[in-house]
């Protein structure tokens, strides 16, 4: 399962994201500004309210076409009801219009390369998550779904690089144990498969060094965690 990262809804560069100039977005009696109305949408959705929320994301994207906030916030929801399709038209959209290089925009990526990952479009998301990690190399989500990405395209030693870095930068930043062992269970499985191919291939010197170093997880690593 493609690992995701959670993002504030007030981003650090709060310069992008201005509702400006504000404007009323009910009936005189019931007025709001748009960052008010914006601010009430994340507290629907927060509360589970998804219904209101999208009615006020819609709207404010009706008085801001495009405007990357709403949309990041709007797919978000969409993918929290499982609907990825629509989630995945808003987080591109948002991505189109966000600064090419702050921390914000690489969480963003992540994100939507995660959903690429769970629609099983890997050439895209290797693309994205390239580019999330070229801006936050730090980031063990975003080389774990990296490493998923390219397992699943068969590309093994990549997988195993990316593995192996985010699982050393997960227990550096001391992750959710959770998240670890899904990157051991990955990089596993990962090893696993690259036996298999060098056994095939009658490669018996490669074949045995490649068991060896499978031999060193424990049988904990092939617990299938909850990393969501």
């Amino acid at each position: 399962m493609p690992a995701w990262r959670c993002q504030d809804d007030a981003p650090k560069d709060k310069t992008h994201f201005i509702f400006s100039p504000e404007i009323e977005m009910s009936e005189p009696q019931n007025a709001m500004t748009a960052e008010e109305a914006f601010n009430l949408a994340v507290k629907h959705q927060t509360e589970g309210r998804l219904d209101e929320a999208r009615s006020l994301y819609d709207r404010l994207l009706d008085a801001f076409p495009g405007h990357p906030l709403v949309l990041r916030s709007r797919g978000y929801l969409e993918i929290g009801r499982g609907r990825f399709e629509l989630g995945k038209q808003d987080l591109e959209q948002a991505l189109s219009a966000s600064p090419d290089s702050n921390s914000d925009t690489a969480i963003l990526m992540l994100n939507l390369g995660a959903v690429y990952l769970h629609l099983k479009q890997l050439d895209l998301a290797v693309k994205v998550l390239e580019r999330s990690a070229k801006i936050d190399p730090e980031q063990p989500e975003t080389l774990s779904n990296l490493g998923e990405a390219y397992r699943r395209l068969d590309r093994f030693e990549e997988a195993e690089r990316h593995f192996r870095e985010a699982l050393k930068l997960a227990r550096a930043n001391n992750i959710d144990v959770r998240k670890v062992r899904g990157i051991q269970f990955n990089l596993a499985l990962t090893l696993d498969s690259v036996v298999t191919r060098f056994a095939a291939r009658g490669q018996g010197s490669e074949f045995a060094r490649r068991q060896r170093m499978r031999r060193r997880f424990s049988r904990s690593a092939w617990r299938c965690p909850a990393t969501a």
